[in-house]
């Protein structure tokens, strides 16, 4: 619930023109409030899976956890549209048929090599079905072999970024903080829907609250 409640706020924030995470970035200066960043969905075997053991006992959800779970589950298609959204803008701006992608990370969250659940497979898998772009994708956690029997096309090194059109950020890999480090992406390049690259901006103090 903590998860989708953040990926709501992402939601509200986008919707007035605000980048969520600099609004959640100050709202967490609160010495009482300690929202989560929104993220592409939820994976793993804990979050997606054991909420619906509830189910078990009479076929029902609270539904304050049911809406947290559809929630959750609609990041994915968000991000897709996100993707689809930067691929068209990208053709009509270079007149490129078929624009060359670069996903990073396919694993169910950072630095581990667990992919059970993980929404970034999902949204790959999704990807990968349209025809007007060259999918590639690159996860340190995973060797090449791993990626191609996923069913998808590995990126030789990481370095090679710069050769493609669009980089997608769906896992924040503490590999990846060169590309952060160099920020060398041209604009319009770069799709973040976890805000990999806004971590390291600094915000202005925040005066101490004295209110809730």
């Amino acid at each position: 619930m903590q998860i989708a409640f953040a990926n709501q706020m992402a939601e509200v924030a986008r919707s007035v023109g605000v980048d969520p995470f600099s609004l959640i970035k100050l709202a967490n200066h609160h010495p009482r409030v300690n929202i989560l960043n929104p993220g592409i969905g939820v994976g793993g075997d804990c979050v997606p899976v054991h909420p619906l053991f509830l189910k078990s006992h009479d076929n029902s959800l609270p539904s304050l956890i049911k809406e947290a779970i559809n929630i959750n589950s609609q990041q994915e298609d968000m991000v897709v549209q996100e993707v689809l959204s930067s691929v068209q803008r990208f053709k009509k701006l270079h007149k490129k048929s078929k624009p060359k992608v670069l996903l990073l990370g396919l694993t169910y969250k950072p630095n581990v090599a667990d992919i059970r659940n993980a929404p970034a497979i999902r949204i790959a898998k999704r990807l990968a079905q349209e025809e007007g772009l060259q999918l590639k994708v690159y996860d340190p956690m995973l060797d090449s072999n791993q990626i191609k029997k996923i069913g998808f096309v590995h990126l030789e090194a990481l370095s090679d970024y710069k050769t493609m059109d669009l980089v997608v950020f769906l896992v924040a890999h503490a590999k990846f903080n060169q590309i952060r480090e160099l920020n060398d992406l041209p604009e319009g390049s770069l799709v973040d829907p976890i805000g990999f690259m806004r971590a390291c901006e600094t915000l202005p103090p925040m005066r101490e609250a004295t209110t809730d």
